[in-house]
């Protein structure tokens, strides 16, 4: 076999890998005016199916940030530490469209390098996503609506850590449930 033949299924296997992989990412589209908490509660019935585009599933965020979908599998970033070292895998991308459709991508944030004092290509009044993880309602409030979720933060890290947040988080949680019985029919 010549040497261009083999360069060209090797090109190939390496396009197919990656469009193979670029398939397991999950799209995010957030309103371009949503700064806040973002609730997203997972294995429900009355929730909505997920769309797909050339095999990526769009997980749209409604203005009010609370989104409740059937599907019980999210990808999701996770750190796995190698000698004391944050690496993180993220497949997801994250973008806030506007009205004309038109897609502004937001960056991963890392809140253990602002913790920490790391240095970090971004700036604590820079806006991105940031990973608060999954959990239950019954961890937080064991007198609520049963679900399980996944919560993000958009906004800054200096947003992230100030005490209307924490209000936010109260509220946010609140709306969720209010929103989940109603899904129910409650």
């Amino acid at each position: 076999m010549g040497l261009q033949i083999k360069v060209g299924l090797f090109t190939a296997l390496l396009i197919l890998g990656g469009l193979k992989e670029r398939d397991k990412r999950d799209i995010y589209e957030i309103p371009s005016d949503y700064k806040g908490l973002v609730y997203i509660i997972k294995n429900e019935n009355c929730g909505q199916g997920l769309k797909k585009k050339r095999g990526q599933r769009i997980i749209k965020i409604p203005q009010d940030g609370i989104l409740v979908i059937q599907a019980d599998n999210l990808h999701f970033p996770f750190n796995t530490p190698d000698k004391g070292q944050d690496s993180r895998y993220n497949p997801n991308v994250y973008y806030q469209v506007d009205n004309g459709n038109k897609r502004t991508e937001l960056p991963d944030m890392q809140e253990k390098k602002f913790k920490e004092g790391l240095e970090y290509k971004f700036s604590k009044d820079d806006i991105g996503v940031f990973h608060l993880g999954f959990g239950t309602s019954e961890a937080y409030r064991p007198d609520t609506v049963s679900y399980s979720f996944y919560r993000l933060f958009i906004g800054s890290y200096n947003e992230l850590k100030s005490d209307k947040f924490m209000f936010d988080d109260m509220d946010k949680s609140r709306a969720t449930e209010a929103k989940l019985r109603k899904c129910r029919g409650e």
